[in-house]
């Protein structure tokens, strides 16, 4: 979610509709839980962003989740209850701030779902076929879609 001077994440950082995200991107970008930061899941992918999409509110974001990951149940409840939101990462060569905190540039090298991401409004992840009504005679999506990403910094390397 863009920002501003007066609404900051939680890092007193913020993103706006001028900030560089490295879009459109090339390549297949890795979801990841925790960005890698978790003992268990650590840095194993737990699915692919399909989608990055700027509007006027942010970064719209979608991501099929890896069906065959050892942790998707749990993912998936954790979606369900609302527990998790997204997040997007960075590495250091690929960001820059302004000394006001406005995040210049912020290429996107992966997105996460996380439990305490920096901005914690605006940043709900759902599965798509709940975000978005389909009509009756659509079939049900045989992948899970994770939705929601109105580009939020949590995390650069180091991990803050």
């Amino acid at each position: 979610m863009f920002g501003s001077p007066a609404r900051r994440d939680l890092t007193n950082e913020y993103f706006t509709k001028s900030t560089d995200f490295g879009l459109p991107y090339s390549r297949p970008l890795p979801v990841l839980y925790a960005h890698g930061a978790d003992s268990m899941l650590q840095k194993s992918e737990i699915g692919t962003i399909d989608t990055l999409v700027p509007d006027e509110i942010g970064i719209w974001a979608e991501a099929e989740l890896n069906k065959a990951h050892r942790y998707i149940k749990a993912i998936k409840e954790l979606i369900a209850k609302g527990a998790l939101a997204w997040s997007s990462g960075s590495l250091p060569k690929l960001h820059q701030k302004s000394v006001s905190g406005e995040i210049l540039k912020w290429q996107i090298v992966e997105g996460s779902l996380a439990t305490s991401p920096a901005q914690p409004t605006g940043t709900e992840v759902s599965f798509l076929a709940s975000a978005i009504p389909l009509p009756a005679a659509a079939p049900t999506p045989t992948h899970h879609t994770a939705g929601q990403f109105y580009g939020v910094p949590v995390w650069q390397i180091p991990h803050r």
